[in-house]
């Protein structure tokens, strides 16, 4: 039973698991367990050969499971077998489960017994890593911009912080990009938020495509964004990425059937030379980008 109180697997882990048991003790070949989450539920699901998982689906009534939880009682049927039970974490229900044998006429005494011997535990498990799934997507929600799923300026702050630490160790350099779109505001006056919100998902999209693996992009704000970039030798990388990076987001993008151009200021800063904080660091990048974005108003058209 252990195996199913393991916090690092997922919840899908988990039900397969308890699924595994069901299906070599009893000969169940469908195994469903549903978790109340407000007013709708969760609902995990056992076919015999795999695992479906749906979120906020609102079950009938007449749903065995749903039954179960609303009644409090266990439900044994013949022809074929099925058994139904809530599952209780103390004086608490919190949800139910169901297993169908359909090669059993009925499921007998020893069957239901070890069902029932086994439902606690994997109420237990699925409840405690739904638990943790849910402060993890918090806690994804709290870090990340909303729209583009990218760090927010927080994350970017604390992850330009912790590169600093590491290159004070290891004699390395960081760098920061400050990138701020140009273009941006004609669009969005133009064809309207919705536009302007598929121009920024779609420069996330080509931002990250732009870094290495070990950089983080992050939306700062509005047409902000920034970059950390480290394990940096000198500025020539940092120089070679913000090139890079312009010349991906300038590239045409296709919404709905309007062909939308933006362009972007970068200006960037390295450790040490520009300074050893994360605000030393985000002021002489944002400077320069200021500093780039007033070069190229400039040019003659």
């Amino acid at each position: 039973m252990s195996a199913l109180l393991v916090t690092d697997v997922s919840l899908d882990d988990i039900f397969a698991s308890f699924c595994d048991l069901l299906e070599s003790t009893v000969g169940a070949n469908a195994i469903e367990v549903v978790l109340r989450d407000g007013d709708a539920w969760v609902r995990l699901r056992f076919d015999g050969s795999r695992v479906k998982r749906e979120a906020g689906v609102n079950l009938p009534y007449n749903d065995p499971t749903v039954a179960t939880v609303a009644f409090g009682r266990t439900l044994l049927e013949e022809r074929p077998a099925s058994f139904s039970m809530p599952l209780p974490i103390g004086d608490e229900i919190v949800g139910a489960v169901f297993v169908r044998a359909d090669a059993l006429n009925h499921f007998d005494d020893a069957d239901a017994g070890l069902i029932e011997s086994l439902a606690p535990y994997m109420a237990v498990a699925i409840r405690q890593r739904w638990l943790h799934e849910s402060v993890a997507r918090e806690r994804f929600r709290a870090e990340h911009d909303e729209l583009t799923h990218l760090p927010n300026r927080a994350l970017f702050a604390e992850r330009l912080e912790r590169g600093l630490v590491r290159a004070h160790r290891s004699g390395g350099h960081v760098g920061v990009l400050y990138i701020d779109l140009d273009g941006f505001k004609p669009i969005n006056d133009k064809y309207g938020h919705d536009a302007g919100d598929a121009v920024l998902r779609m420069v996330a999209r080509r931002l990250r495509r732009a870094i290495r693996e070990t950089d983080t992009a992050a939306r700062l704000g509005g047409d902000e964004f920034g970059v950390v970039l480290e394990d940096l030798r000198d500025d020539t990388i940092a120089a070679e990425i913000a090139e890079k990076a312009v010349n991906t987001i300038a590239k045409p993008m296709r919404w709905e059937k309007q062909l939308l151009h933006v362009g972007a200021s970068v200006g960037r800063s390295i450790s040490p030379l520009d300074g050893t904080s994360v605000a030393a660091l985000m002021r002489r990048a944002d400077a320069r980008m200021f500093r780039n974005k007033r070069a190229q108003r400039r040019k003659p058209a």
